[in-house]
């Protein structure tokens, strides 16, 4: 029979969940993971787009001196995220001296879906970084010690509140949508050309009277399907719409207790206008466990992924841990062409 050892180790579990296929949904399109040496998160955030034009000049006349725009180097040290699970001193003992191999597989099984829900819950945070910038346009951390803010300066004239909610039935969303993109394009020369937003708001533009009016016509009672809605809005100008219903679990301390409190990526009465391409990346840089795992050649480094998973072990009581452990921030540069508006819905 094999050895603990040599069944749970840091080359087995990080081999097992970098083979591991990963779908995060719309976030990959919008923030793709990518990895670096340094610990902390540098990037340059420019000005606000638009060129400065150059002037005419006559045959005899001084060129003239222009300006280097101000420009702004975005810093802070990547946030570390671990999380472990304990293989039981028992559960050590059944893999050393299994009473046949079912047994043996049973616990094997175990151990390596822990590792791979350990990746996740990683993983999950460094999503839920990347949302919380997207749509607050910071990052606020005050967690197992670990405090900061990292303000992305997205402008203040991209974001507010519709003096109308959309809920209303008097209200004009596209009226306040194009106001919206107006608003980016005049300070970018970027107009924005989609938005995601919650499956609440996209119901309630296509319930809206004067969406369905301008589709229909008056009184018209006609229903607006969602893929109708995005070819009317193409037509018209307006950012095609993306749902994004995901939604995440995280352990909260409330009246001495920990609950597990759900919590969605983004607000359901949110709508966050968007250019097209890329808005920044998950910047991910080596972990201390991964460090230890390259000086002590237990893993290869290929097949190190931005999540790390290792394994440890205590004396007392004698149990082995299995760690997932990341070290990353979201990097945002298109912070200045990105719009957020809240509360465009009623709670």
């Amino acid at each position: 029979m094999p050895k603990l050892h040599e069944i749970v180790n840091a080359t087995n579990l990080q081999d097992y969940t970098y083979e591991i296929p990963v779908d995060n949904g719309v976030i990959d399109a919008l923030f793709p993971e990518t990895k670096q040496e340094a610990l902390t998160l540098e990037y340059i955030k420019g000005g606000e787009g638009l060129p400065v034009v150059a002037s005419v000049h006559s045959w005899d006349a001084e060129t003239e001196i222009g300006d280097r725009e101000a420009f702004e180097i975005m810093s802070m040290e990547l946030a570390q995220v671990r999380r472990k699970l304990k293989l039981s001193a028992k559960d050590a003992m059944v893999i050393e001296t299994p009473r046949n191999d079912r047994e043996l597989n049973e616990k094997i099984a175990k151990v390596f879906d822990d590792a791979n829900t350990l990746v996740k819950a990683v993983r999950t945070r460094y999503i839920a970084m990347a949302f919380e910038a997207l749509t607050t346009g910071k990052l606020t951390f005050d967690e197992n010690g670990y405090k900061g803010t990292l303000d992305y300066k997205l402008p203040t004239a991209h974001t507010s509140t519709p003096s109308t909610k959309w809920s209303t039935a008097s209200a004009k969303p596209m009226d306040d949508i194009r106001a919206w993109q107006d608003a980016v394009e005049m300070s970018t020369g970027t107009r924005p050309s989609r938005a995601i937003t919650s499956r609440k708001v996209a119901n309630t533009l296509q319930n809206n009277a004067s969406i369905r009016s301008a589709l229909y016509g008056t009184n018209s009672d006609r229903l607006v399907s969602f893929a109708v809605l995005n070819s009317f809005f193409a037509e018209q100008g307006l950012p095609q719409l993306q749902v994004v219903e995901g939604k995440y679990r995280k352990r909260v301390l409330k009246a001495g207790k920990y609950t597990n409190e759900t919590i969605r990526y983004i607000p359901e009465d949110s709508f966050i206008l968007l250019p097209e391409g890329i808005l920044g990346h998950r910047v991910f840089g080596p972990t201390p466990e991964e460090l230890v795992l390259r000086q002590t050649n237990e893993v290869n480094d290929a097949k190190v992924g931005n999540i790390v998973v290792d394994t440890y072990v205590t004396d007392d009581p004698v149990a082995r841990w299995v760690r997932a452990s990341g070290m990353g921030l979201p990097s945002f540069p298109a912070a200045d062409k990105v719009y957020i508006a809240t509360k465009v819905v009623a709670a």
